[in-house]
């Protein structure tokens, strides 16, 4: 991920459910974000999955809440 960001490419992570997508995904946006590389984002989920992203949002970096 990091790689194809420093090439300015797009990326997109699809594979079966349960490998970690989410939490990789937030990891990396999260260290741009604490960098300061990045101010907003957008993830596009199935709705679906917008409760289990909120709540890993969360969960790994509580000081989102004042940004949702």
């Amino acid at each position: 991920m990091l790689y194809n960001y420093e090439q300015n490419l797009n990326i997109l992570l699809a594979d079966d459910m349960g490998l970690g997508k989410t939490i990789t995904t937030l990891t990396f946006m999260l260290g741009l974000l604490n960098n300061g590389e990045i101010h907003r984002a957008i993830i596009i989920v199935p709705v679906s999955l917008i409760d289990n992203w909120i709540r890993e949002i969360y969960n790994w970096y509580p000081k989102a809440i004042g940004f949702m």
